[in-house]
Protein backbone atom coordinates (compact mmCIF):
# COMPACT_ATOMS: atom_id res chain seq x y z
CA UNK A 1 0.00 0.00 0.00
CA UNK A 2 2.47 2.41 0.78
CA UNK A 3 4.58 1.65 -2.41
CA UNK A 4 1.45 2.02 -4.48
CA UNK A 5 0.04 5.61 -2.82
CA UNK A 6 3.39 6.89 -0.02
CA UNK A 7 6.67 7.02 0.07
CA UNK A 8 7.40 3.47 -0.40
CA UNK A 9 9.59 3.90 2.88
CA UNK A 10 7.15 3.21 5.80
CA UNK A 11 7.52 0.59 8.02
CA UNK A 12 5.49 1.66 10.89
CA UNK A 13 3.61 4.64 12.08
CA UNK A 14 3.94 6.98 15.68
CA UNK A 15 0.41 8.96 16.76
CA UNK A 16 1.77 12.34 18.53
CA UNK A 17 -1.55 13.32 20.88
CA UNK A 18 -1.90 16.96 21.96
CA UNK A 19 -4.76 17.13 24.90
CA UNK A 20 -6.38 20.42 26.57
CA UNK A 21 -8.76 19.27 28.82
CA UNK A 22 -9.82 23.50 28.63
CA UNK A 23 -10.00 23.08 24.62
CA UNK A 24 -7.41 23.66 22.39
CA UNK A 25 -6.72 27.41 21.43
CA UNK A 26 -4.23 29.29 19.53
CA UNK A 27 -1.37 28.74 20.82
CA UNK A 28 -1.95 24.94 20.59
CA UNK A 29 -1.99 24.88 17.01
CA UNK A 30 0.88 26.89 16.91
CA UNK A 31 2.84 23.74 19.39
CA UNK A 32 1.02 21.30 16.38
CA UNK A 33 2.64 23.39 13.69
CA UNK A 34 5.85 23.71 15.07
CA UNK A 35 5.47 19.53 15.70
CA UNK A 36 5.00 19.01 12.18
CA UNK A 37 8.01 20.53 10.71
CA UNK A 38 10.26 19.66 13.08
CA UNK A 39 9.66 15.83 12.38
CA UNK A 40 9.21 16.64 8.56
CA UNK A 41 13.06 17.82 9.15
CA UNK A 42 14.43 14.45 10.40
CA UNK A 43 13.99 12.62 6.99
CA UNK A 44 16.59 9.77 7.99
CA UNK A 45 13.71 8.57 10.60
CA UNK A 46 10.50 10.30 9.20
CA UNK A 47 9.20 9.01 5.95
CA UNK A 48 5.74 10.66 6.25
CA UNK A 49 3.89 13.17 8.58
CA UNK A 50 0.62 13.41 7.93
CA UNK A 51 -0.83 16.81 9.53
CA UNK A 52 -3.60 19.01 8.75
CA UNK A 53 -1.99 22.16 8.15
CA UNK A 54 -3.65 24.31 5.57
CA UNK A 55 -6.61 22.07 5.12
CA UNK A 56 -9.73 23.08 7.62
CA UNK A 57 -12.06 20.57 6.38
CA UNK A 58 -8.92 18.31 7.02
CA UNK A 59 -8.68 19.94 10.69
CA UNK A 60 -12.23 18.84 11.64
CA UNK A 61 -11.17 14.91 11.41
CA UNK A 62 -7.80 15.29 13.00
CA UNK A 63 -9.46 16.89 16.20
CA UNK A 64 -11.94 15.37 18.85
CA UNK A 65 -15.79 16.13 18.84
CA UNK A 66 -15.21 18.29 22.05
CA UNK A 67 -12.08 20.20 20.69
CA UNK A 68 -9.98 18.42 23.43
CA UNK A 69 -7.39 16.82 21.81
CA UNK A 70 -5.67 16.20 17.91
CA UNK A 71 -3.30 13.92 16.42
CA UNK A 72 -0.64 14.10 13.93
CA UNK A 73 0.63 10.37 12.43
CA UNK A 74 4.39 10.24 12.05
CA UNK A 75 5.57 7.47 9.72
CA UNK A 76 9.09 5.96 10.31
CA UNK A 77 10.95 4.39 8.28
CA UNK A 78 11.96 1.68 10.83
CA UNK A 79 10.13 -1.54 11.14
CA UNK A 80 7.96 -2.49 14.40
CA UNK A 81 10.32 -3.99 17.60
CA UNK A 82 13.41 -3.34 15.89
CA UNK A 83 16.57 -1.86 17.58
CA UNK A 84 15.88 0.77 14.98
CA UNK A 85 12.57 1.91 15.51
CA UNK A 86 13.37 2.07 19.40
CA UNK A 87 15.72 5.13 18.60
CA UNK A 88 13.16 6.46 16.09
CA UNK A 89 10.41 6.06 18.88
CA UNK A 90 13.49 7.90 21.46
CA UNK A 91 14.18 11.05 19.09
CA UNK A 92 10.57 11.61 18.54
CA UNK A 93 10.20 12.07 22.46
CA UNK A 94 13.28 14.03 22.92
CA UNK A 95 10.94 16.45 19.91
CA UNK A 96 8.06 16.24 22.09
CA UNK A 97 10.12 16.84 25.16
CA UNK A 98 11.49 20.30 23.36
CA UNK A 99 8.18 21.49 22.74
CA UNK A 100 7.17 24.77 24.18
CA UNK A 101 3.48 23.88 24.89
CA UNK A 102 1.28 26.24 26.83
CA UNK A 103 -0.09 25.73 30.21
CA UNK A 104 -2.40 22.84 30.71
CA UNK A 105 -1.60 21.06 27.22
CA UNK A 106 0.10 17.64 27.23
CA UNK A 107 1.60 15.94 24.41
CA UNK A 108 2.21 12.18 24.28
CA UNK A 109 3.56 9.85 21.89
CA UNK A 110 1.65 6.88 21.46
CA UNK A 111 1.15 3.85 18.67
CA UNK A 112 2.40 0.21 17.97
CA UNK A 113 6.15 1.11 17.75
CA UNK A 114 5.98 3.40 21.10
CA UNK A 115 4.45 0.42 22.64
CA UNK A 116 6.66 -1.92 21.68
CA UNK A 117 9.50 0.14 22.60
CA UNK A 118 7.88 0.49 26.15
CA UNK A 119 7.94 -3.39 26.36
CA UNK A 120 11.12 -3.50 25.34
CA UNK A 121 12.23 -1.18 28.07
CA UNK A 122 10.33 -3.09 30.84
CA UNK A 123 11.48 -6.17 29.61
CA UNK A 124 15.06 -5.22 29.95
CA UNK A 125 14.65 -3.94 33.07
CA UNK A 126 13.01 -7.06 34.62
CA UNK A 127 15.94 -9.10 32.58
CA UNK A 128 18.30 -7.74 35.21
CA UNK A 129 16.24 -8.84 38.46
CA UNK A 130 15.20 -12.20 37.01
CA UNK A 131 18.82 -12.81 36.45
CA UNK A 132 20.30 -11.88 39.91
CA UNK A 133 17.37 -13.98 41.19
CA UNK A 134 18.19 -17.14 39.05
CA UNK A 135 21.66 -16.80 39.90
CA UNK A 136 20.69 -16.89 43.65
CA UNK A 137 18.23 -19.95 43.03
CA UNK A 138 20.86 -21.60 40.98
CA UNK A 139 23.31 -21.00 43.80
CA UNK A 140 20.57 -22.76 46.53
CA UNK A 141 19.64 -25.71 44.66
CA UNK A 142 23.16 -26.67 43.49
CA UNK A 143 24.44 -26.67 46.79
CA UNK A 144 21.40 -28.35 48.36
CA UNK A 145 21.82 -31.25 45.98
CA UNK A 146 25.57 -31.30 46.12
CA UNK A 147 26.65 -29.78 49.38
CA UNK A 148 30.10 -28.71 47.55
CA UNK A 149 31.30 -25.51 46.85
CA UNK A 150 33.54 -27.10 43.79
CA UNK A 151 30.56 -28.17 42.15
CA UNK A 152 28.74 -24.74 42.50
CA UNK A 153 31.84 -23.32 40.85
CA UNK A 154 32.02 -25.34 38.02
CA UNK A 155 28.07 -24.53 37.22
CA UNK A 156 28.79 -20.52 37.46
CA UNK A 157 32.11 -20.21 35.94
CA UNK A 158 30.76 -22.25 32.27
CA UNK A 159 28.12 -19.99 32.85
CA UNK A 160 29.89 -16.68 33.05
CA UNK A 161 32.39 -17.97 30.03
CA UNK A 162 29.36 -18.56 27.92
CA UNK A 163 27.68 -15.86 28.48
CA UNK A 164 30.70 -13.47 27.44
CA UNK A 165 31.70 -15.70 24.46
CA UNK A 166 27.92 -15.81 23.05
CA UNK A 167 27.87 -11.60 23.91
CA UNK A 168 31.13 -11.50 21.84
CA UNK A 169 30.23 -13.70 19.24
CA UNK A 170 26.88 -11.89 18.78
CA UNK A 171 28.85 -8.57 18.65
CA UNK A 172 31.07 -9.77 16.28
CA UNK A 173 27.73 -10.89 13.81
CA UNK A 174 26.36 -7.57 14.78
CA UNK A 175 28.87 -5.60 13.26
CA UNK A 176 29.14 -8.11 10.35
CA UNK A 177 25.30 -7.34 9.56
CA UNK A 178 23.56 -9.83 11.34
CA UNK A 179 20.40 -8.15 12.84
CA UNK A 180 20.10 -8.10 16.42
CA UNK A 181 16.91 -7.06 18.35
CA UNK A 182 16.17 -5.62 21.20
CA UNK A 183 15.28 -8.73 23.20
CA UNK A 184 18.28 -10.38 22.57
CA UNK A 185 20.00 -9.51 25.77
CA UNK A 186 17.27 -10.92 27.83
CA UNK A 187 17.27 -14.23 25.78
CA UNK A 188 20.87 -14.59 26.03
CA UNK A 189 20.86 -14.65 29.81
CA UNK A 190 17.71 -16.83 29.93
CA UNK A 191 18.82 -19.23 27.72
CA UNK A 192 22.37 -19.62 28.95
CA UNK A 193 21.33 -19.82 32.70
CA UNK A 194 19.18 -22.68 31.55
CA UNK A 195 21.03 -24.38 29.46
CA UNK A 196 24.49 -24.16 31.37
CA UNK A 197 23.13 -24.74 34.59
CA UNK A 198 21.34 -28.42 32.34
CA UNK A 199 24.94 -29.43 30.21
CA UNK A 200 26.71 -28.79 33.43
CA UNK A 201 24.06 -31.38 36.14
CA UNK A 202 24.47 -34.09 32.98
CA UNK A 203 28.13 -33.83 33.33
CA UNK A 204 29.17 -33.17 36.66
CA UNK A 205 26.80 -36.26 37.64
CA UNK A 206 28.29 -38.67 35.62
CA UNK A 207 31.80 -37.31 36.64
CA UNK A 208 30.98 -38.57 40.23
CA UNK A 209 29.09 -41.51 39.45
CA UNK A 210 32.58 -42.67 37.48
CA UNK A 211 34.38 -41.12 40.44
CA UNK A 212 32.15 -42.79 42.74
CA UNK A 213 33.09 -46.65 41.09
CA UNK A 214 36.58 -46.27 41.26
CA UNK A 215 37.88 -43.91 38.33
CA UNK A 216 40.82 -42.05 38.04
CA UNK A 217 39.33 -38.28 37.94
CA UNK A 218 40.82 -38.45 34.46
CA UNK A 219 39.23 -41.47 33.59
CA UNK A 220 35.61 -40.29 35.07
CA UNK A 221 35.94 -36.99 32.92
CA UNK A 222 36.69 -38.98 29.81
CA UNK A 223 33.83 -41.00 30.67
CA UNK A 224 31.82 -38.44 31.42
CA UNK A 225 32.03 -36.54 27.91
CA UNK A 226 31.97 -40.20 26.00
CA UNK A 227 28.60 -40.70 27.54
CA UNK A 228 27.21 -37.19 27.77
CA UNK A 229 28.30 -35.64 25.59
CA UNK A 230 26.50 -37.44 22.24
CA UNK A 231 23.34 -36.75 24.00
CA UNK A 232 24.02 -32.96 24.85
CA UNK A 233 24.65 -32.16 21.05
CA UNK A 234 21.69 -34.01 19.99
CA UNK A 235 19.76 -31.84 22.56
CA UNK A 236 21.33 -28.37 21.75
CA UNK A 237 20.80 -29.56 17.89
CA UNK A 238 17.23 -29.92 18.21
CA UNK A 239 17.16 -26.65 19.90
CA UNK A 240 18.77 -24.36 17.46
CA UNK A 241 16.90 -25.94 14.49
CA UNK A 242 13.71 -24.80 16.59
CA UNK A 243 14.72 -21.55 16.47
CA UNK A 244 15.94 -20.84 13.18
CA UNK A 245 12.73 -21.67 12.14
CA UNK A 246 11.14 -18.35 13.47
CA UNK A 247 13.98 -16.77 11.19
CA UNK A 248 11.92 -17.46 8.36
CA UNK A 249 8.92 -15.29 9.40
CA UNK A 250 8.31 -11.81 8.07
CA UNK A 251 8.05 -10.34 12.23
CA UNK A 252 11.02 -8.28 12.61
CA UNK A 253 10.70 -9.05 16.75
CA UNK A 254 10.75 -12.81 15.72
CA UNK A 255 13.41 -12.58 12.43
CA UNK A 256 15.78 -10.84 14.47
CA UNK A 257 15.75 -13.28 17.78
CA UNK A 258 16.19 -16.55 16.20
CA UNK A 259 19.82 -16.19 15.10
CA UNK A 260 21.02 -14.77 18.79
CA UNK A 261 19.41 -17.69 20.54
CA UNK A 262 20.72 -20.62 17.84
CA UNK A 263 24.33 -18.94 18.92
CA UNK A 264 23.54 -18.73 22.43
CA UNK A 265 22.77 -22.14 22.63
CA UNK A 266 25.80 -23.14 19.92
CA UNK A 267 28.17 -21.68 22.10
CA UNK A 268 26.80 -22.80 25.42
CA UNK A 269 26.80 -25.97 24.24
CA UNK A 270 30.85 -25.84 23.06
CA UNK A 271 31.87 -24.40 26.29
CA UNK A 272 30.38 -27.43 28.35
CA UNK A 273 32.03 -29.53 26.33
CA UNK A 274 35.43 -28.11 26.39
CA UNK A 275 35.87 -25.92 29.31
CA UNK A 276 33.67 -27.78 31.68
CA UNK A 277 35.56 -30.52 31.39
CA UNK A 278 38.81 -28.79 32.05
CA UNK A 279 37.33 -27.45 35.02
CA UNK A 280 36.11 -30.73 36.81
CA UNK A 281 39.38 -32.60 35.88
CA UNK A 282 41.02 -29.66 37.73
CA UNK A 283 38.68 -29.35 40.65
CA UNK A 284 39.08 -33.28 40.59
CA UNK A 285 38.66 -35.13 43.96
CA UNK A 286 36.89 -31.72 45.41
CA UNK A 287 33.93 -32.68 43.11
CA UNK A 288 33.28 -35.75 45.21
CA UNK A 289 32.35 -38.63 44.18
CA UNK A 290 28.20 -39.45 44.43
CA UNK A 291 26.98 -41.14 47.30
CA UNK A 292 25.86 -44.73 47.38
CA UNK A 293 21.86 -44.75 46.53
CA UNK A 294 19.96 -46.23 49.44
CA UNK A 295 17.14 -47.49 49.34
CA UNK A 296 15.13 -45.89 52.07
CA UNK A 297 15.70 -42.58 50.54
CA UNK A 298 13.21 -40.47 49.84
CA UNK A 299 13.96 -40.16 45.95
CA UNK A 300 13.93 -43.97 45.77
CA UNK A 301 10.42 -43.98 47.25
CA UNK A 302 9.25 -41.72 44.99
CA UNK A 303 10.83 -43.80 41.97
CA UNK A 304 8.84 -46.99 43.28
CA UNK A 305 5.61 -44.40 44.06
CA UNK A 306 5.89 -43.61 40.14
CA UNK A 307 6.39 -47.16 38.96
CA UNK A 308 4.04 -48.58 40.85
CA UNK A 309 1.13 -45.80 39.80
CA UNK A 310 2.28 -43.82 36.73
CA UNK A 311 -1.05 -42.99 35.63
CA UNK A 312 -2.24 -41.48 38.95
CA UNK A 313 0.98 -39.60 39.39
CA UNK A 314 0.57 -38.56 35.22
CA UNK A 315 -3.24 -36.84 36.03
CA UNK A 316 -2.12 -35.09 39.35
CA UNK A 317 1.12 -33.80 37.88
CA UNK A 318 -0.46 -32.25 34.77
CA UNK A 319 -3.77 -31.24 36.83
CA UNK A 320 -1.83 -28.87 39.30
CA UNK A 321 0.33 -27.65 36.23
CA UNK A 322 -2.86 -26.68 34.35
CA UNK A 323 -4.03 -25.17 37.77
CA UNK A 324 -1.05 -23.18 38.32
CA UNK A 325 -0.64 -21.55 34.79
CA UNK A 326 -4.64 -20.43 34.64
CA UNK A 327 -5.31 -17.80 37.23
CA UNK A 328 -5.80 -14.52 36.62
CA UNK A 329 -2.81 -12.88 34.68
CA UNK A 330 -2.40 -8.97 35.72
CA UNK A 331 -1.09 -6.94 32.74
CA UNK A 332 1.21 -3.55 33.20
CA UNK A 333 0.49 -1.53 36.34
CA UNK A 334 -2.01 1.42 35.99
CA UNK A 335 1.06 4.07 36.50
CA UNK A 336 2.90 2.82 33.53
CA UNK A 337 3.66 5.38 31.19
CA UNK A 338 2.36 4.18 28.07
CA UNK A 339 -1.07 3.49 29.56
CA UNK A 340 -1.18 7.25 29.93
CA UNK A 341 -0.84 8.12 26.45
CA UNK A 342 -3.22 5.23 25.82
CA UNK A 343 -5.99 6.53 28.00
CA UNK A 344 -4.90 9.85 26.41
CA UNK A 345 -5.73 9.25 23.14
CA UNK A 346 -9.00 6.60 23.88
CA UNK A 347 -11.01 9.37 25.81
CA UNK A 348 -11.28 11.80 22.64
CA UNK A 349 -11.26 9.71 19.93
CA UNK A 350 -13.77 7.28 19.10
CA UNK A 351 -13.02 3.65 17.94
CA UNK A 352 -9.30 2.28 18.59
CA UNK A 353 -6.84 4.69 16.79
CA UNK A 354 -3.70 3.20 16.80
CA UNK A 355 -2.92 4.52 12.99
CA UNK A 356 -3.44 4.82 9.31
CA UNK A 357 -5.93 2.45 8.34
CA UNK A 358 -6.20 1.28 4.69
CA UNK A 359 -9.19 0.14 3.07
CA UNK A 360 -9.53 -0.82 -0.75
CA UNK A 361 -12.57 0.02 -2.11
CA UNK A 362 -13.43 -1.69 -5.82
CA UNK A 363 -17.09 -0.46 -7.45
CA UNK A 364 -19.31 -2.96 -9.08
CA UNK A 365 -19.32 -1.34 -12.63
CA UNK A 366 -16.71 0.59 -14.04
CA UNK A 367 -18.72 2.96 -15.41
CA UNK A 368 -20.09 3.59 -11.73
CA UNK A 369 -16.73 4.83 -10.66
CA UNK A 370 -15.16 7.86 -11.21
CA UNK A 371 -11.53 8.52 -11.14
CA UNK A 372 -9.67 11.36 -8.88
CA UNK A 373 -5.99 12.09 -9.58
CA UNK A 374 -3.42 13.28 -6.78
CA UNK A 375 -5.58 15.66 -4.87
CA UNK A 376 -4.89 17.63 -1.66
CA UNK A 377 -6.26 15.65 2.00
CA UNK A 378 -10.53 15.93 1.75
CA UNK A 379 -12.86 15.37 3.95
CA UNK A 380 -15.09 12.52 3.06
CA UNK A 381 -18.59 12.18 4.71
CA UNK A 382 -20.94 9.56 4.47
CA UNK A 383 -22.74 7.47 4.70
CA UNK A 384 -22.94 5.59 1.63
CA UNK A 385 -25.89 3.10 0.48
CA UNK A 386 -24.90 -0.08 1.38
CA UNK A 387 -21.41 0.60 2.87
CA UNK A 388 -19.72 2.39 6.09
CA UNK A 389 -19.73 5.64 6.71
CA UNK A 390 -16.64 7.60 6.13
CA UNK A 391 -15.04 10.45 7.97
CA UNK A 392 -11.39 10.40 7.51
CA UNK A 393 -8.49 12.39 5.88
CA UNK A 394 -8.21 10.57 2.53
CA UNK A 395 -5.01 11.15 0.27
CA UNK A 396 -3.70 10.18 -2.92
CA UNK A 397 -4.76 8.48 -6.38
CA UNK A 398 -8.58 6.77 -5.96
CA UNK A 399 -11.06 5.10 -6.72
CA UNK A 400 -14.42 6.80 -5.06
CA UNK A 401 -17.67 4.82 -5.42
CA UNK A 402 -20.29 6.79 -6.34
CA UNK A 403 -24.27 6.15 -4.98
CA UNK A 404 -24.86 4.04 -7.53
CA UNK A 405 -22.09 1.89 -7.07
CA UNK A 406 -22.49 -1.57 -5.18
CA UNK A 407 -20.18 -0.49 -1.77
CA UNK A 408 -20.77 -4.60 -0.37
CA UNK A 409 -17.35 -5.80 -2.28
CA UNK A 410 -15.35 -3.19 0.08
CA UNK A 411 -15.89 -5.58 2.86
CA UNK A 412 -14.52 -8.65 0.73
CA UNK A 413 -11.90 -6.72 -0.78
CA UNK A 414 -10.80 -5.26 2.91
CA UNK A 415 -10.42 -9.17 3.81
CA UNK A 416 -8.26 -10.80 0.71
CA UNK A 417 -5.73 -9.79 -1.99
CA UNK A 418 -7.43 -8.16 -4.99
CA UNK A 419 -5.01 -7.79 -7.35
CA UNK A 420 -4.48 -4.30 -9.63
CA UNK A 421 -6.93 -3.05 -6.97
CA UNK A 422 -6.39 0.86 -5.58
CA UNK A 423 -6.61 1.59 -2.96
CA UNK A 424 -7.38 4.91 -0.75
CA UNK A 425 -5.42 5.83 2.77
CA UNK A 426 -7.21 7.23 5.38
CA UNK A 427 -5.39 8.41 8.94
CA UNK A 428 -8.22 7.26 11.15
CA UNK A 429 -10.08 3.71 11.41
CA UNK A 430 -13.02 3.13 9.43
CA UNK A 431 -16.09 1.80 11.89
Amino acid sequence: MDTALGSGKTQSYLLVVMTDDDGLGVGDRRVYADLAHTLEEGRERVSDVQAYLGKPEVRRSMTSKDGEATYLVVGLRSAVGSPASDEDVKWVRSVVAEVDAPPGTEVHVTGDPAMISDLTTAVNAASLKIAALSQFLLIGILWLVYRRVATVLVSLVTIGIALLCTRGALAWAGEHGLALSTYTDAFVVAITLGAGTDYCVFLISRFREGYGNGLEPVDAVAESVSRVGPALLVSAATVILGVVCLGFTDLAIFATTAPPMAICVAVTVAVSLTFTPALMRWFGPRIGPAPAPRPDSRWARTGRLVGRQPARILVAGVTVLERSGSGPRRGHSRGHRHRTRHHRRRSHFRLHLRGPAVLPRRGARPDRVRRRRRAPARHVRGPHPGGPRLRSAVRGPQLVATPEADTRSIHSAASRHISGTRVNRHSREIP
